[in-house]
């Protein structure tokens, strides 16, 4: 019988959800948009597969910190092993500014597939959001 569980995974910047046990529907693990999952919403217990090891780990257990990419500096979290796992601010040019954007408060922006992840960490306690969108961190 197949588990309720839910683990998801970050390919290519999209969230996907991966199944450890095979669905009879699927060949291969599916791309799904975050709008047709049957997710709870805020669920702290949200799950994701680490990149590297394979092994799951909950969204809320990642800090917010400063990231890097080609296209400049960012606040997100990291998996385990260093890859990404979410971007929840525009870019900074440098990492000064990131860090005080960090340190301060930033207007909070997300791709529309993060919603449940952003929903999680608010729901965590690990990020606040103010009426006018501004994201502050909220556990160093």
């Amino acid at each position: 019988m197949p588990s309720n569980k839910q683990i998801y995974k970050v390919i290519d910047g999209k969230v996907e959800r991966v199944s450890a046990e095979p669905v009879w529907e699927m060949h291969q693990t599916i791309l799904y948009p975050l709008s047709i999952l049957n997710l709870n919403y805020g669920d702290v217990n949200m799950e994701f597969e680490d990149t590297c090891s394979g092994e799951t780990f909950l969204a809320i257990s990642r800090p917010l910190v400063v990231c890097h990419s080609t296209a400049g500096y960012y606040i997100g979290q990291k998996e385990p092993c260093g890859a990404p796992l979410s971007r929840l601010s525009g870019y900074y040019s440098t990492d000064l500014l990131a860090q005080a954007a960090l340190a301060n408060g930033w207007p909070l922006h997300y791709a529309v597939e993060n919603k449940p992840l952003i929903e999680a960490l608010v729901a965590g306690g690990v990020l606040a959001i103010s009426g006018q969108g501004k994201a502050t961190r909220t556990a160093p």
